[in-house]
């Protein structure tokens, strides 16, 4: 769910002039981001490769609405199968990543993941399940927002559980095999929810990065990212950001400083109104969090770690002039040519409803309607602006969706899920320190059936990914404690 999943909202868009129409730029969840390789393109990211020979494309027919016995619609659900170390005469176990805020990939169930590593020990067949609205399991021809309305974890999750009796019983022929399910970032609060909802479909959940906490007002985050360049990197690090942080707000309050930072960051279009200048201090905001939230987490997509862009930051000419550096380096490695500044084109940009590309639209929506996570600024411990408020953030809801949905209800999520004291039982909570998701994660387990791990020194989703010989030692033992408890889950426990 994504160039970057830190940023929820500014995602940009291009402009194909010849024909006056506006496209929406690829969206990639922070699940698949290290699929986006320096040296193959977005598209090769979900073409036909080796990986498809072991793991072909294939489809369900599921139910558009769930809830409602009156509405017989369906749509066609993709998933990958990957049946390669399978124990298909003892019906062995099924391992299933659960897709998020963007297409999935064959790569799921090959080699991007662990459970590539876990497959032959346990003699699983992996699956990796789209989510409703992304990708290609689209239950409409368009994202209106009309459409959007079937749009809901609840709905989504009521997806799983028919693939999962579709699965055992239509595809594998192995009605009693057990499903482990794993997930990571939203997909990890979703695996947590499944063995909350429907434990008699999932013997056990990893919840990698899940989360579980809905929160409209998410001035942590931005407090955790100032915590990794003061921890990982250094104090002064931290001194550079909040002084060039500064002396942008300051110029934004000018016309010449205006037109120098409109140069400095090569802003995609003029800073005319508070909102443009608000968007403008989002999207360079976004790549600095970004490095933070996938430092050092074995895919090593990113163009720096915390350590290299301290480096950068912390040496020439002046602390803005490094902080612009980085900005436009991280943009371009990006595939992004410049800085977006304009919120109406922004509103734009998420108002196309066509199929082309989902995930930017889809993701608001759920964020404006149920899940908040909006970065915000208003925390005082933090180097960035405080300009990023948090009714920066439900206007950009309103303006695309309507004037209703001016605020997301996350205290009815909450109620739903248990927000990050939820009580399901066969559950693993890995979180890694550095991520700054981590403070909407389930910290503390609240049975003995649980377990709750904040890794030391990772970031997101950092134990989903195959190992290393560079890992610390608390990834290692969070992969270990995974191992431990989904064997127990498999032999029967809990």
């Amino acid at each position: 769910k994504m160039n970057k999943l830190v940023s929820l909202f500014v995602l940009l868009l291009i402009i194909n002039v010849s024909f006056c129409k506006i496209k929406s730029k690829r969206h990639v969840s922070g699940l698949h981001k290290g699929l986006l390789r320096p040296d193959y393109t977005y598209d090769d990211m979900f073409s036909v490769r080796d990986d498809q020979d072991q793991a072909p494309e294939q489809y369900f027919s599921n139910n558009v609405d769930h809830f409602n016995p009156g509405n017989t619609q369906t749509f066609q659900q993709r998933y990958f199968l990957n049946t390669t170390y399978f124990d298909q005469e003892n019906c062995g176990p099924i391992f299933v990543i659960l897709g998020g805020e963007g297409p999935i990939s064959p790569t799921d169930v090959n080699s991007h993941f662990i459970l590539g590593n876990y497959a032959p020990i346990f003699k699983s067949a992996t699956v990796s399940v789209e989510h409703r609205f992304y990708g290609k399991s689209q239950p409409f021809s368009s994202t209106a927002t009309e459409n959007l309305t079937y749009l809901t974890s609840a709905q989504a999750l009521a997806d799983f559980s028919v693939f999962y009796d579709y699965l055992r019983n239509d595809v594998l022929k192995c009605p009693d095999s057990k499903i482990i399910t794993f997930g990571g970032s939203y997909s990890g609060a979703m695996a947590a929810w499944m063995r909350l909802k429907y434990p008699h479909l999932t013997a056990g959940s990893i919840a990698s990065s899940g989360p579980v906490q809905a929160l409209e007002d998410f001035d942590k985050y931005l407090v955790t990212v100032g915590d990794g360049l003061r921890d990982q990197g250094s104090q002064t690090c931290y001194d550079n950001v909040q002084s060039a942080t500064q002396q942008i707000v300051s110029m934004l309050s000018t016309a010449t400083g205006i037109s120098s930072l409109e140069q400095l960051f090569n802003t995609c279009s003029p800073i005319v109104s508070n909102e443009d200048k608000q968007t403008f201090l989002e999207s360079i905001t976004d790549p600095i969090a970004g490095v933070i939230q996938y430092n050092n987490d074995n895919v090593n997509y990113q163009l720096y770690n915390i350590e290299s862009m301290c480096n950068v930051l912390v040496n020439g000419s002046s602390p803005l002039d490094q902080y612009a550096y980085v900005v436009n380096q991280i943009n371009q490695f990006n595939g992004e040519n410049c800085t977006e500044s304009s919120y109406q084109q922004m509103i734009n940009e998420l108002s196309v409803t066509s199929l082309e590309d989902t995930a930017g639209r889809c993701w608001t929506w759920q964020t404006c309607t149920e899940f908040g996570y909006f970065q915000t600024g208003e925390d005082s411990d933090q180097p960035f602006s405080s300009d990023l408020t948090l009714d920066f953030f439900t206007n950009i809801c309103k303006d695309t969706f309507g004037e209703q949905y001016n605020f997301p209800l996350t205290n009815l999520t909450n109620i739903h899920y248990g927000s990050n004291k939820g009580a399901p039982t066969s559950v693993v909570y890995p979180n890694g320190s550095v991520d700054p998701w981590h403070n909407l994660g389930q910290l503390s387990p609240v049975n003995p059936f649980q377990e709750s791990i904040l890794i030391e020194g990772t970031a997101h989703c950092a134990d989903l990914y195959p190992p290393s010989e560079n890992d610390l030692p608390g990834l290692t033992f969070a992969r270990q404690v995974e191992l431990n408890e989904i064997s127990f889950w498999l032999s029967g426990g809990y």
